[in-house]
């Protein structure tokens, strides 16, 4: 039986032991047991790009009206022009 974890499209099969993450058109399935390890690597990971002088985080509103964050590449300085 899957067990809904958030609003989002994760849920948790308790009968394999599985946690499934969707994400648009993408889903990702993992053992209960490499999940932790996975989301290490992605904090790893965006601490990593947050940090990097190449990449900025853009705020936009979404058509709800909700405010929303973006990872961006920054532009060259002759973009700017």
């Amino acid at each position: 039986m899957k067990h809904p974890l958030s609003q989002s499209d994760t849920l948790l099969d308790f009968e394999s032991g599985r946690i499934i993450l969707s994400f648009e058109r993408i889903s990702i399935e993992f053992a209960i047991e490499e999940f932790l390890e996975f989301c290490e690597l992605v904090d790893e990971t965006r601490l990593s790009v947050l940090n990097d002088p190449d990449f900025v985080v853009g705020v936009y509103e979404d058509e709800d009206g909700e405010k929303k964050e973006i990872l961006l590449m920054k532009p060259e300085d002759e973009d700017y022009n």
